[in-house]
């Protein structure tokens, strides 16, 4: 999440639907991931953050179709 631990901590507990074990689980592997991408931001070719919806799913198209140029047409039809 763009806002870091604390945001996603905020999400989870406002949705209601986890226990705490299942919170604090979820929050120390987010911890890890976001220390892995920081150490090695080189790693993964795109990092989608998942702040906004409608923007974040533009975004993954466009990323699809840089690296697959033969998807377009299928994400141009459902647009």
């Amino acid at each position: 999440t763009s806002g870091g631990i604390e945001e996603l901590e905020k999400r989870l507990r406002g949705r209601g639907t986890e226990n705490e074990d299942k919170i604090q689980k979820r929050l120390k592997t987010s911890a890890r991931e976001l220390a892995f991408l920081k150490a090695q931001p080189e790693f993964f070719d795109h990092v989608l953050v998942n702040d906004d919806l409608a923007k974040a799913e533009e975004e993954l198209k466009d990323v699809f179709v840089k690296w697959f140029p033969n998807v377009e047409k299928y994400v141009k039809a459902s647009l």
